[in-house]
């Protein structure tokens, strides 16, 4: 769970390569500026920096009082939490700024860039303020009445239960899923399948779901976009024309692959003709670890010193950045694992940390026996995160942060370093009691199943995202129709309507937002390529972080993700390396 998200709302997002910018901002400060230049510059030190300042003190009391309700701490307040997000919203929809900053934009547009380089940033803060700041109250008020409508579907969908036969209680969606997943008979888990998985999916509709998708078609449509899929797009500052160019790589090319080791999955475990409903079933038994069971007497308090080992090899110090950190469960805590930024460090022109604010990094875990290695795995993925922000060197006020999309890449990105087989053959020998020597054919198994398992993941990703495209391109439509069309064109399956399970919770909680997922598992592909490739080595490397601090993590919000990607690994993005996945793997 990432909440960092939260602290990005505004002037909060994307990533830059560093070094060389920062010396820009000094020399630039002791030269005589052109006065159209100074003028920009002069908006960037008053207007943008007090603006960032004001919106980094709202922020912070938001998130700290959303810490205290995520871990339960005594005298928290949910009332609280939602006021001060609201007040948070009025500091960052400040629209005389953005007016200012849009006339100022339009008065500079004949400054080069070449010899100005707060042009080039002006360019970025326009993108982000425009994305970020509404102007039309009518916007505003629709934005508000479909949040409204978005919570209380919500509820009702975490609400959802369904009794089943064998469950003593009515069960969730998700363990509905999981069951099914894990069922051996082959025949019950048909029965199941067929009698509930569609059942949620129902109720939306009853619940009104397809209302909900036209309200925001009209919210796009106010705010002057053709729908909600391509306005969600712009808010959120993501290349549609990029995105959808990578997923017909995705669907031409690597969906074949899947549906022929989908196939080979079947006949291993006795299947000669896969079903709907045999898909999870064989993707559980593909990707269940075997190095989870080496960790069952692992102390759940020496999880903290893998992930610090792992770090450490990157020249990273996980305890340096004085996180404060809730790692063990209890009543009314959250049960996931996330960090949360709360404030960002702040630096002068030099990159030197300033002593006032101090910087606040928090970090929850439910650390557990019997531990597995997917939960120090999920420790590291977090971790990232926190390194992250803890990282961030820009003297640049408004860009002191980074957006959801960078930050997820990279937390993946390291925690697909951490689950190579170089890695693990390190660590354990050291924390478990097995040996050098029977590693080996584990790992290689290991390794051959999680390209497996990310290829699918991208797979599911990409469906979702295109279902749920479609959708607001023509709501009237039937979506179980739909799905069952999509279905099959991915994983070449017949899946009759009336069994479809289109009802993915993003769709409702968080809508175009599933393509993330995908163009981060594409840059968590074409990322640790290049690490590969630059250093030989998927960790075993103090130059490997020195790159992640200067090209990664240290220039906050100045370059959106499709610059960043190219400035850590000097191409494009593509869905080249991610297709590569299943290089090698027989079918």
């Amino acid at each position: 769970m990432n909440l960092f998200c939260v602290v990005i709302l505004a002037f909060l997002t994307g990533c830059s390569a560093f070094t060389s910018r920062s010396v820009d901002t000094q020399s630039q400060a002791k030269i005589n500026l052109s006065p159209d230049c100074s003028r920009i510059k002069d908006f960037f030190d008053q207007d943008l920096a007090q603006y960032q300042n004001r919106l980094d003190k709202a922020s912070a009391e938001y998130q700290d009082e959303q810490w205290k309700v995520e871990a339960a701490e005594p005298g928290n307040s949910p009332q609280k939490m939602g006021s001060l997000f609201e007040a948070y919203q009025k500091v960052a929809y400040d629209v005389p700024l953005l007016q200012k900053l849009l006339e100022l934009s339009k008065a500079s547009e004949k400054v080069s860039p070449q010899d100005c380089i707060w042009r080039e940033r002006l360019v970025r803060a326009k993108q982000i303020a425009e994305t970020g700041i509404l102007t039309k109250e009518e916007v505003i008020r629709k934005e508000k009445e479909n949040q409204e409508k978005q919570d209380e579907l919500s509820h009702l969908s975490n609400s959802f239960r369904v009794q089943i036969p064998g469950e003593a209680e009515p069960i969730s969606k998700a363990l509905l899923s999981k069951k099914i997943g894990s069922i051996e008979d082959r025949t019950e888990r048909e029965q199941l399948f067929k009698q509930f998985n569609a059942s949620r999916a129902q109720a939306w509709l009853n619940w009104g779901f397809k209302d909900l998708v036209k309200a925001r078609n009209q919210e796009a449509r106010l705010a002057g976009f053709k729908n909600y899929y391509d306005y969600r797009f712009f808010r959120n500052q993501l290349n549609l024309k990029n995105y959808l160019s990578n997923v017909r790589e995705v669907r031409t090319k690597l969906a074949p692959k899947i549906r022929k080791i989908i196939k080979a999955l079947g006949k291993q475990y006795g299947i000669s003709k896969v079903e709907p409903w045999d898909l999870r079933y064989l993707r559980e038994k593909s990707s269940s670890g075997e190095v989870n069971a080496l960790f069952k007497e692992f102390p759940e308090n020496e999880v903290m010193k893998v992930a610090g080992d792992f770090y450490s090899s990157l020249g990273i110090d996980v305890n340096s950045y004085g996180f404060r950190m809730d790692l063990y469960p209890r009543p009314g805590k959250n049960t996931h694992a996330f960090a949360m930024g709360v404030v960002a460090p702040q630096v002068n022109e030099l990159g030197e940390i300033l002593p006032v604010p101090k910087p606040d990094i928090r970090f929850l875990a439910n650390l557990k026996k019997p531990v597995q290695w997917d939960d120090i795995s999920t420790i590291i993925h977090e971790l990232g995160h926190a390194v992250h922000f803890g990282e961030i060197r820009q003297p640049v006020a408004v860009f002191r942060g980074f957006g959801s999309v960078e930050t997820e890449a990279i937390a993946m990105t390291l925690e697909r370093m951490a689950d190579s087989s170089e890695f693990l053959e390190d660590i354990l020998p050291k924390y478990t009691a097995a040996s050098s020597e029977s590693l080996k054919p584990m790992l290689a198994r290991q390794e051959k199943s999680t390209r497996i398992e990310q290829a699918f993941v991208l797979l599911r990703q990409v469906l979702f995202s295109e279902f749920e495209r479609a959708i607001y391109l023509n709501p009237d439509q039937d979506f179980s129709k739909l799905w069952a069309k999509i279905f099959q064109d991915y994983w070449g399956l017949s899946l009759r309507p009336e069994h479809a399970d289109w009802d993915v919770d993003h769709f409702v909680m968080a809508p175009v937002y599933v393509q993330n997922y995908a163009i981060g598992i594409l840059m968590v592909q074409q990322l640790y390529q290049s690490i590969l490739k630059d250093f030989g080595t998927s960790y075993r490397s103090k130059a490997i972080g020195e790159k992640l601090k200067s090209k990664y993590f240290g220039p906050g919000a100045e370059f959106d993700y499709l610059r960043l990607i190219r400035e850590f690994t000097g191409k494009p993005l593509t869905a080249e390396a991610a297709l590569r996945l299943l290089e090698g793997i027989e079918s």
